[in-house]
């Protein structure tokens, strides 16, 4: 499955229409029909991005209408976010919570303790534990803005059943479960991966199949969440590769894919389906359990010598703060950053179950040098920054709009004819990566030197070329790939 993510709001519009409206006018003439595209929180919200929804079953009106949502899923498959971790703090049920708390802290994570020092710090270097009325705390996992919900009240799973009807209504092809670590917590439990979300996330889970959507969870690949989905019923939902996008970074600065390759070599023995990014809609990070110290050693050096920030949450690196684009452009000196970004989404997907492309990346965009004033202190602000209609339309009349659709074509292509799980055989010569299909149709070889190009044997290009880039002949440039078909 190849996917494309974005915010319905991620590009500036013209005022006399809905987002959505233009959003879909963009698109049309960008991506290939019927590959995935997670259309990030869309619901009218509190803050955070639009994670923290008061509202699981209104479209937020400055955006558009679930109609508008249904034009997109006559097109794509639409993924969209399963936030069930949470609601906002205007959501009905924290209103009620305020005027009745003793019939409602059922319904919220509400627990009678003595300070917020009984609960964890959240992810984000906060007391998950904060003081509301009458003696309760509320449980505020992830910002100030949303409060925790029970998965084990009956209320709840009520209202997540009739979400996903009308998800289901409206032509959604999958749900991506958001928070699904977080899901059992309680005052003297560990904050993620609590034995009991392994449960409560195989129940919502079935909703969303008996619902018939596909499910996606937002989990990493490391040992902690491989307790999820475990039985065969389960396997084959998707998780993420979360230290994939650091590890693809490493071995561009380094010049070599031999430690990608590895990385690839040991996740693949996980037997799940994997979803990999170039970098998330969140950042290139730094926490997944798969990364070694020596290796994230490797990724802030490189950030503080190219002055990059680094994001830190309980004093430990969470993540790179930073564009895509701009990270490739430290790495990649004076090179376009259309062929960088081909490169990447080129080996990404060819390689992977899943891959996934924040469109912000793919048309090239870095707010890093559009904008000023970025809050620093959360990347989620700079990845938020709407991309200006003079970029879009410079894309829109630029080669590379044709160039990457067409490959993106290709990557669907392959992909369609592979199963979800499927893991090319991977080998490395130098600073060629190699790949081939389990079915050994389609080859990729691509190049991760900044300077050197490489003479490919003959016989080994003798067949049909779908795509490539800095490929003459037997030579692959810097940066360059090129995918093949046999004959």
């Amino acid at each position: 499955m190849i996917v494309v993510g974005l915010y319905a709001d991620n590009t500036e519009v013209d005022l006399t229409s809905k987002k959505l409206t233009s959003l879909y006018s963009i698109l049309h003439d960008v991506l290939p029909r019927r590959i995935g595209l997670h259309i990030l929180p869309f619901f009218p919200d509190a803050g955070d991005g639009g994670f923290a929804p008061n509202d699981w079953f209104a479209v937020r009106d400055d955006l558009g209408s679930w109609d508008d949502i249904q034009k997109f899923s006559a097109t794509w498959n639409v993924i969209v976010d399963g936030i069930y971790n949470h609601v906002g703090i205007g959501h009905r049920w924290v209103n009620a919570f305020y005027q009745d708390p003793n019939s409602y802290a059922s319904v919220l994570h509400a627990y009678r303790v003595n300070s917020s020092s009984e609960g964890p710090l959240s992810p984000r270097g906060h007391p998950a534990l904060t003081k509301s009325i009458e003696g309760y705390y509320l449980w505020q996992a992830f910002s100030k803005v949303a409060i925790d919900i029970r998965l084990d009240n009956e209320i709840v799973q009520r209202d997540i059943d009739l979400q996903l009807s009308k998800f289901a209504e409206y032509g959604i092809w999958g749900v991506r479960l958001d928070g699904v670590a977080y899901y059992c917590k309680g005052p003297g439990l560990q904050i993620r991966h609590n034995p009991g979300a392994f449960a409560l996330a195989n129940m919502v889970a079935d909703m969303v199949r008996t619902n018939k959507m596909h499910v996606w969870a937002q989990l990493d690949c490391d040992a902690d969440a491989m307790g999820y989905f475990a039985d065969t019923i389960r396997k084959n939902i998707p998780v993420n590769d979360y230290s994939y996008s650091a590890y693809l970074a490493i071995a561009m600065i380094k010049e070599s894919p031999d430690i990608l390759v590895s990385h690839i070599a040991k996740t693949s023995r996980t037997g799940k389906v994997l979803v990999r990014a170039p970098r998330t809609h969140d950042g290139i990070l730094l926490r997944s359990g798969h990364l070694l110290d020596s290796d994230i050693s490797i990724l802030l050096d490189f950030a503080r010598l190219n002055h990059i920030e680094i994001r830190i949450i309980n004093d430990l690196p969470y993540e790179l703060n930073c564009s895509a684009p701009f990270l490739y452009q430290k790495i990649a000196w004076d090179h376009d950053i259309s062929t960088i970004i081909n490169f990447t989404i080129a080996v990404t997907g060819f390689i992977s179950g899943w891959s996934y492309y924040y469109f912000p990346y793919i048309v090239g965009f870095t707010p890093e040098f559009a904008y000023e004033n970025i809050d620093g202190a959360d990347p989620r602000s700079l990845n938020r920054q709407k991309v200006p209609m003079r970029h879009i339309q410079l894309y829109m009349d630029s080669p590379q709009r044709f160039k990457l659709t067409h490959l993106l074509s290709i990557l669907k292509m392959i992909h369609k004819e592979q199963n979800d799980d499927f893991m090319s055989i991977l080998s490395t010569s130098g600073k060629l990566i190699m790949a081939i299909t389990p079915n050994r149709k389609y080859r990729l070889i691509a190049n991760f030197s900044a300077s050197d190009s490489y003479q490919i044997e003959k016989n080994f290009l003798e067949a049909e070329v779908l795509d490539s880039s800095s490929c003459h002949e037997y030579s692959i440039g810097p940066w360059g790939y090129v995918i093949l078909q046999n004959f």
